[in-house]
């Protein structure tokens, strides 16, 4: 199986390039830039270029797209929604008509409007905890809006381009547990529930997220799906209980939230793509 991975040289590609070669898939980089220390072919190209996607794309059996402009930034310029949703409607056009039958897109928890909450004049609330892939979208900046934008572009490409599935993956605050001690910014957000980043206390390592691109890349479904990807516990010192206690009081719980459980409810992946996080923090260790 040959399978391009868009934006290789990221936090999240570059975990996923030795996670599917791990698993005996022959792997392209897309980068923007040459990745110096890339361990496969690598194409440097601007994702913009539908010509050169195309050519880039051609022969292989999936994508996993993960390039984009990671953060809306102060959102005073459209450059983050252009060019994020260029590039994702340049890959799934570029997949279609090549008759690429598999897609996996890196979409966000930002599409929820809950995680910049500085472009809000307080803390949004959720509609109900945990959230799920069917609570409401709400964002009011351009990354958020580029991913809920894309997610919907995928729902009518898949019924033009019928072979064709897709899987948007709505990746948390992605981390590495293994140098998470030295993170100084992490370790005070751990110890205090209104540090950034904003997104209900979640977390997610990149060995797992790169987990869920793998699965999402190869179990069998058809059309379009999103899906929640989040380690199952949140981040913080503070129990679950009493972080919904203290921020959400009046916020509908679909069911009972004990100990550290997270608020992100990512029972779908599990299900439907056997996703297995194995890299978790401990609440009350390091």
């Amino acid at each position: 199986m040959k399978v391009v991975v868009t934006g290789a040289d990221g936090r999240v590609g570059s975990a996923i390039v030795p996670e599917l070669l791990a698993h005996g898939v022959d792997v392209v980089a897309l980068t923007r830039t040459p990745w110096e220390t890339c361990p496969v072919r690598q194409v440097a190209l601007d994702l913009g270029d539908f010509e050169r996607v195309m050519r880039a794309l051609d022969s292989c059996d999936g994508v996993i797209h993960c390039a984009a402009i990671g953060s809306p930034g102060d959102d005073m310029t459209p450059e983050v929604f252009r060019n994020n949703l260029l590039a994702d409607y340049n890959i799934v056009l570029a997949s279609g008509l090549l008759g690429i039958q598999r897609v996996v897109i890196a979409s966000s928890d930002s599409a929820l409007g809950l995680t910049w909450s500085h472009f809000r004049p307080a803390h949004p609330r959720p509609r109900y905890l945990p959230v799920d892939e069917h609570h409401p979208d709400h964002p009011n900046e351009a990354y958020g809006i580029s991913k809920v934008l894309s997610e919907r572009m995928a729902d009518c490409m898949v019924e033009r381009f019928t072979q064709m599935s897709i899987a948007h993956l709505r990746i948390t605050h992605v981390v590495d547990l293994a140098t998470i001690a030295a993170d100084a910014n992490f370790q005070k957000a751990r110890q205090d529930p209104d540090a950034p980043p904003w997104n209900l206390w979640s977390y997610i390592d990149s060995r797992d997220s790169a987990q869920a691109f793998r699965l999402a890349l190869t179990v069998p479904f058809r059309g379009h799906e999103v899906f929640c990807v989040a380690a199952p516990n949140t981040r913080s010192r503070i129990s679950t209980p009493e972080l919904v206690g203290r921020y959400f009081p009046d916020v509908q719980l679909t069911r009972s939230l004990g100990g550290f459980e997270s608020l992100e409810d990512c029972g779908k992946a599990r299900r439907v793509l056997g996703f297995d996080p194995q890299h978790v923090l401990d609440n009350l260790g390091q």
